[in-house]
């Protein structure tokens, strides 16, 4: 199912940028037209974003429950934001598809990873990336040593 959801974010990251793309062009600068808003509105109706986005946030939350459930316990004070951003960063999505699917800008992306970075006070050779992805193990990891200890005076 990974291999599915993969796939879906990556056609809504295409899809997400050909709106970009349509609401950058000249036809749009004025953003404060009503006529403008309106048919802004309808390309993102027709483009299916808003839905679409949530869709996959949840499938990934139902994907990646235990983790979410972990980083709560072990950094309860990250936000419901940065939690996404953790949760998208543990699915390993692109900085193009974090983008896309927090509806921020790349810059806005690597903005919140250094955020991150700040809060979990990494230092400068750890990548965000595989410090999120041990958040996870380090608990199941002393979970399996606890019952494996359990196990052996159990049976000794």
């Amino acid at each position: 199912e990974l291999a599915t959801l993969k796939t879906e974010i990556a056609i809504f990251s295409d899809k997400y940028e050909l709106f970009e793309e349509i609401i950058k062009s000249p036809a749009f600068l004025n953003q404060k037209d009503p006529q403008v808003k309106t048919i802004k509105t309808l390309l993102e109706n027709l483009f299916n974003l808003g839905p679409s986005r949530n869709k996959i946030l949840e499938k990934l939350k139902g994907q990646f429950k235990p983790f979410l459930s972990q980083i709560s316990i072990t950094h309860p004070d990250l936000t419901s934001n940065e939690e996404k951003h953790c949760l998208l960063i543990k699915a390993g999505l692109t900085y193009k598809e974090i983008a896309a699917i927090m509806d921020i800008t790349i810059n806005g992306v690597k903005i919140a990873r250094n955020r991150l970075r700040k809060k979990f006070d990494l230092e400068n050779e750890t990548k965000t990336s595989d410090f999120i992805d041990k958040i996870w193990l380090i608990p199941a990891l002393y979970g399996f040593l606890i019952s494996n200890h359990l196990w052996i005076r159990l049976n000794s």
